[in-house]
């Protein structure tokens, strides 16, 4: 408990530093450091509000219900690629996997995970980010679209 405590007060000035940071312009020094979770992050919440939020559809379309697919299509994208960088498809189809046996033999085996278990881990990454390419796509597509 104490070392949490300080380690709060140890990385206080800093939180604050990137506060400002990104008050002043959008984001801190430290949200480059692994941009991809970051935006990420800032992406899906901020689909999320569009899609729930809007007051129009892009002109080209027939119907806010047809915008309103898209944006969900996008949501559902990103989601998927915050799974490929989470990356807890094991715990998923194997939990407790990584759990370490007390007998060294097994420890020095390696980790339990059943063949099977990493090729369905290969198929959900797969399919993940083919979603999630799908997503990038229509992004792509209907950056300039993305206003309310």
């Amino acid at each position: 408990m104490f070392r949490r405590t300080f380690t709060k007060i140890r990385d206080f000035p800093q939180k604050v530093e990137r506060f400002i940071q990104r008050g002043r312009r959008g984001w801190a020094d430290s949200d480059t450091w692994d941009m991809h979770c970051y935006l990420i992050k800032v992406i899906i919440p901020m689909l999320k509000y569009l899609k729930s939020n809007n007051h129009g559809f892009p002109g080209s379309l027939k119907s806010s219900d047809e915008w309103s697919n898209i944006l969900s299509e996008m949501i559902s994208g990103f989601e998927a690629g915050k799974r490929v960088l989470d990356d807890n498809y094991l715990d998923e189809i194997q939990p407790g996997w990584c759990e370490a046996s007390k007998e060294t033999k097994e420890l020095l085996s390696g980790l339990n995970i059943k063949p099977s278990s990493r090729i369905e881990e290969r198929k959900r990454m797969k399919a993940d980010e083919k979603q999630f390419h799908k997503a990038m796509r229509l992004m792509d597509k209907w950056f300039f679209n993305l206003w309310d």
